[in-house]
């Protein structure tokens, strides 16, 4: 967390805060095109992994001095996106998050 050199520094200025926000903003606009009846599924539990991602980053940053452990935490949560989002792709057979 070498980006961190002034005490003004916010978590938000975080290279990968950015990223994982944008990754989040891009997630909530492609399950909008999943089906009517996965809103509260699988929808919803893409939606908050995604969110959760943020939150991570942000409790964090705040806990540098358990980098590890942050670390550890925020990869797992982005796995469990990266799995739902691919299995959402099978399942629903959707080509909407594929570039």
């Amino acid at each position: 967390m070498s980006e961190n050199k002034n005490s003004s520094f916010k978590f938000k200025d975080l290279t990968v805060y950015k990223k994982a926000f944008g990754l989040s903003m891009e997630i909530f606009e492609a399950t909008k095109k999943f089906p009517s009846d996965e809103k509260y599924g699988l929808t919803s539990q893409i939606r908050r992994a995604s969110r959760s991602v943020c939150s991570s980053i942000g409790e964090g940053y705040r806990k540098r001095r358990y980098e590890a452990h942050f670390i550890s935490k925020t990869l797992m949560l982005i796995w469990k996106i990266v799995k739902q989002v691919f299995g959402s792709i099978s399942l629903l057979n959707v080509d909407i998050l594929i570039r």
